[in-house]
């Protein structure tokens, strides 16, 4: 038992916890970073292909897909 005992407390030293505590917030920061680098990037990506396609005659607004209102003589469900 006193193995184990001893591990634990180097374990849970003041050291090794700030120790592991750096590498879990460096692990984070540089995670957030290339998160947010591959965001810009696939954006720009996005602009560049929705520009491309409007440019085709494409329309990418919500309006364009909805059908225009029926009026209530030629609406059967009312």
């Amino acid at each position: 038992m006193p193995i184990f005992e001893k591990f634990f407390r180097w374990l849970f030293s003041a050291r090794i916890l700030i120790r592991i505590g750096g590498g879990v917030l460096a692990f984070v920061v540089v995670a957030a970073v290339l998160w947010n680098a591959f965001d810009v990037s696939g954006h720009k990506r996005w602009l560049a292909w929705k520009a491309d396609w409007e440019a085709k005659g494409e329309s990418f607004d919500a309006a364009s897909v909805i059908p225009a209102a029926i009026s209530d003589e030629e609406n059967a469900a009312k």
